[in-house]
């Protein structure tokens, strides 16, 4: 299967946005102070081009997750890796949180230990922006560190 290309992530999420039009966006990107052309933004879409500063990259996320089109990270790392920028990278991921609660879809392993057979559970979480905090206040309490007190709360949440 043929990973999507950066003009075709970009268009669905422009859809899913809520934007109609390629003037809609250049609007909103107007809004976050980047001043382009639709035109430039058609080609974009085409893949014909592409943005050559990040942070362009990181407005367009940030707008998408404002406007509820883009709900987790794989998502947004998938749209940078489709145009060669890999991967958010954590203070990216605590600048986009703090624009509000981002779902995040993790995948976890866990081995069967009866039927010696491997298995994904797939789950979603909607982390609050004071995780971090959350965490720490939870570690120092049980003793623990932050790691592992994720990983308790998470096969928690895993059995019930």
């Amino acid at each position: 299967m043929q990973e999507p290309t950066f003009g075709s992530l970009l268009k669905k999420y422009r859809q899913l946005a809520g934007f109609k039009t390629l003037k809609q966006l250049v609007d909103a990107l107007t809004d976050e102070g980047l001043i382009y052309s639709e035109s430039l933004i058609s080609r974009w879409q085409k893949d014909s081009r592409l943005p050559r500063d990040r942070g362009v990259f990181l407005i367009l996320i940030k707008i998408f997750i404002s406007h509820q089109a883009i709900k987790n990270i794989y998502e947004a790392n998938q749209l940078l890796s489709s145009a060669g920028m890999g991967y958010l990278s954590p203070s990216e991921v605590d600048l986009l949180l703090n624009s509000g609660d981002m779902e995040l879809e993790m995948n976890l392993y866990e081995k069967k230990l009866r039927a010696q057979e491997n298995r994904f559970i797939k789950i979603s979480l909607t982390l609050p922006k004071n995780l971090d905090r959350y965490l720490e206040w939870v570690s120092s309490q049980y003793k623990t560190s932050k790691a592992e007190s994720l990983r308790q709360i998470l096969d928690k949440q895993i059995s019930t």
